[in-house]
């Protein structure tokens, strides 16, 4: 739950502000373009990146969701790159682009922050050309012990990471999807934080190590194999007879009343969606099943690609359209059914059910090609 910082906090630095040409001339160079390819090279998406050292980027893990390898592209030159950190809680990945040239852009901190403190939002759009919105601080909070701090702008959430900074062309904050936003504001994390994700994705690997389960070679945990078999195969021999939620009551073996009812209104809320929707489900590396969708989409492709993104929302979760304005795919729902495995049945059925009864996270997504000029359009995850 966000709470108001009780620190004090006041404005450090230059007594005078850049003018905005030359705040843009100072900031843009160190803003990249990072370009996630999948198979055979091809590009999957591209998003914002924020030059922090030498040869050092940070960007939103969700841009690099599916990726095989990664690129950097500044000022016209693709670079190679590979992920060196992962902080997927917060959203915040640091890559490793050894001939990067671009300069780091300059830190500030928490100290530097103050409530109304004028303020601009650096964004790399597709177009390649770094722009800034103007923006003021609106409020200083923390999420999750992060501190965070909400913009009066309203800045794409598919774009990548923006860079929020200060009248100096200090670096203040970092957007990402952690938090939702409100309407019609952001919300970004404060720059203390990217000195952390080193420390944090370290320890994200040590807990995954310790918590890694012995699999067979089929990925599937050898003692609940023959459970999770069983299920799957009553899903296939009711195939052509299911629906969303009778499919996951199969699945996952739910009798009980109440959690039925439970299945059923889920399954509503996604066929009332507006058009056009898609809804994703997918494992986590826990084991869990996780989902996400979109609504309000001009273009299905957008709708499904926006989906399998709030889905999936990190590099380590694997996620697959099951329902498009209110279809349900059967052949897709048992594929990712067979990638459980991770956990036993009761456990997953627990975590699952529970995710229904918390508040998903929702983000506007303005994209101009496939939310055109008729309102936003959105895109949700479960709580994770």
């Amino acid at each position: 739950m966000l709470r108001i910082l009780l620190t004090t906090l006041t404005l450090c630095g230059a007594a005078y502000a850049l003018e905005p040409a030359q705040l843009l001339r100072n900031t843009s160079p160190s803003m990249v373009s990072v370009r996630a390819l999948g198979d055979d090279e091809r590009l999957i998406r591209t998003g914002g990146g924020i030059v922090i050292d030498r040869g050092k980027v940070v960007t939103n893990c969700h841009v690099l969701a599916k990726a095989k390898s990664l690129q950097v592209q500044h000022q016209d030159i693709i670079y190679r790159s590979t992920l060196e950190h992962a902080d997927v809680e917060r959203d915040l990945c640091q890559l490793d682009v050894p001939k990067l040239p671009a300069p780091a852009m300059t830190i500030g901190g928490v100290q530097t922050v103050r409530l109304g403190q004028p303020v601009h939002a650096l964004t790399m759009p597709q177009t390649g050309k770094p722009f800034l919105v103007d923006s003021r601080v609106l409020a200083l909070r923390e999420f999750k012990s992060v501190p965070i701090v909400e913009i009066s702008t309203d800045l794409p959430q598919r774009t990548g990471a923006a860079a929020i900074v200060d009248d100096n062309g200090r670096l203040i904050g970092i957007t990402a999807l952690m938090v939702k936003d409100t309407p019609d504001t952001t919300i970004a994390i404060l720059a203390d934080a990217l000195k952390e994700i080193p420390r944090r994705a370290q320890q994200a690997l040590e807990r995954q190590r310790t918590a890694a389960p012995a699999k067979t070679p089929s990925g599937v945990t050898t003692s609940y194999a023959a459970e999770w078999a069983s299920r799957i195969a009553l899903l296939e021999k009711s195939q052509g007879e299911i629906t969303l939620s009778r499919a996951m009551a199969i699945l996952l073996d739910i009798s009980a009343a109440e959690d039925l009812d439970a299945l059923r209104m889920h399954e509503e809320k996604i066929r009332a969606m507006t058009w056009h929707s898609a809804y994703a489900i997918g494992t986590d590396h826990h084991g869990n099943i996780i989902w996400g969708g979109s609504r309000d989409w001009r273009n299905l492709t957008f709708a499904i690609e926006t989906a399998v993104e709030f889905c999936a929302g990190t590099i380590a979760s694997s996620c697959k359209v099951i329902m498009a304005n209110g279809e349900f795919r059967e052949k897709d729902f048992i594929d990712v059914a067979k990638q459980l495995g991770a956990q036993n049945i009761a456990a997953t059925r627990q975590s699952y059910l529970q995710s229904l009864n918390q508040t998903p996270t929702e983000s506007r997504v303005r994209y101009n090609a496939g939310g055109g000029g008729g309102g936003p359009s959105y895109g949700f995850a479960s709580a994770r």
